[in-house]
């Protein structure tokens, strides 16, 4: 017993005479080398520079996203720099990227491109720190560090690092890849008028006959579901598994899941009125004051029960769209004919009676369904 604790004791100092000598780097001083490979590298499966960096395949942050010409190299990132607290945060925007891809070739393997140097800038990574380093005022991260999906990854399970990435090596081909969580959007589901609200990682899907055409995603995240970031979870319809969904460090929603699935589950909710349907919809329910026929629509201003006033739109192909709410605080809101089609007129705007007035062009073309 005393003999291990002589040596768990030696190796203590050891630990710390290592630690010393390794404090007497300062910012700027070198600490090694970057290194040419011949490994092909991507990212999101568009090809990168790449370097070897102690074994490992290293990106610089700085081409992750390069902007300032007609082929912008992007990679599914976006990052910005923080002198203040000498950080430089990276995040993921859900895309493969764009752009023009780079035609890389390959590099001889073991050449000396430059120096690492010491730095006490930190990369936040998906709202965590990764290991980086200084290259020459660049900053570069390693692919294995991002992709690895370890013990301490919480969607392991999903096949993703606690970074949201996750990486293959092919040793054939010399080629390592980098992915990301991709997201979709459940508004391009060929559905109209659907309300798609998140309550945690519950999708419930409804029909709104006054809403736009377009449809409209909202999430009502609890705050314990909130803080609980990077954490990938199903998303489930009816107690069905409809994708995958997390919440990142700054609270937003990233989904990705099945549209098609999520269509025939729930095609038979939409209901689009025919046009004499939407004419009788918005006289059995409103006041009508003034109406016009124009092409592809009959508009409607009228008045709900409170007062407040609309414009509405009964599509000649079909449909009913509530476009403007103007409540009831102005004096006035009426229709006004222009040079160039029909517009409403909508005064005091601003300021006394008299003031301001706001003039909103009838366009009812953005409505138009092409299925």
């Amino acid at each position: 017993m005393k003999k291990l604790k002589l040596v768990s004791a030696a190796l203590i100092v050891t630990l710390l005479l290592g630690t010393a000598s390794c404090a007497f780097a300062e910012v700027g001083d070198i600490v090694g080398n970057i290194y040419s490979t011949d490994i092909l590298a991507y990212v999101n499966n568009r090809p990168i520079p790449s370097y070897c960096l102690d074994g490992k395949t290293a990106v610089l942050i700085e081409d992750l996203d390069v902007g300032g010409t007609d082929a912008d190299a992007h990679y599914g990132f976006y990052w910005q720099y923080n002198d203040d607290t000498r950080t430089l945060t990276v995040d993921s925007d859900g895309s493969s990227g764009y752009g023009e891809p780079l035609n890389i070739e390959r590099g001889e393997v073991g050449k000396i491109l430059d120096n690492i140097y010491e730095t006490d800038i930190k990369v936040i990574f998906n709202g965590l720190e990764v290991p980086s380093f200084a290259i020459n005022g660049k900053t570069a991260v390693c692919i294995e560090d991002l992709g690895t999906v370890g013990l301490d990854s919480p969607n392991a399970d999903y096949g993703y690092s606690k970074y949201m990435c996750n990486f293959t090596w092919d040793g054939d081909k010399r080629e390592v890849r980098l992915y990301t969580y991709q997201t979709n959007d459940l508004r391009d589901i060929p559905l109209h008028k659907m309300v798609y609200q998140f309550t945690d990682n519950n999708l419930s899907v409804s029909f709104d006959q006054l809403n736009y055409y377009m449809n409209q995603v909202s999430c009502d995240c609890s705050d314990e579901f909130a803080v609980d970031f990077n954490h990938i979870k199903p998303v489930l319809l009816d107690g069905e598994t409809v994708g995958t969904m997390y919440v990142d460090h700054d609270g937003f929603l990233s989904y990705n899941v099945d549209t098609l699935k999520i269509f025939d589950m729930k095609k038979d909710l939409e209901v689009i009125l025919s046009y004499d349907e939407a004419v009788k919809f918005i006289t059995d329910n409103y006041e009508v004051y003034d109406s016009r026929e124009i092409d592809g629509a009959a508009v409607y201003l009228a008045k709900d029960k409170d007062g407040n006033r609309d414009l509405f739109y009964a599509l000649k192909q079909g449909g009913l769209v509530l476009e403007s709410e103007f409540g009831n605080s102005y004096t006035t809101v009426e229709f006004s004919d222009g040079e160039d089609g029909l517009y409403v007129k909508v005064y005091p705007f601003a300021g006394p009676h008299g003031a301001a007035t706001l003039r909103q062009k009838v366009s009812p073309e953005m409505y138009q369904r092409s299925n």
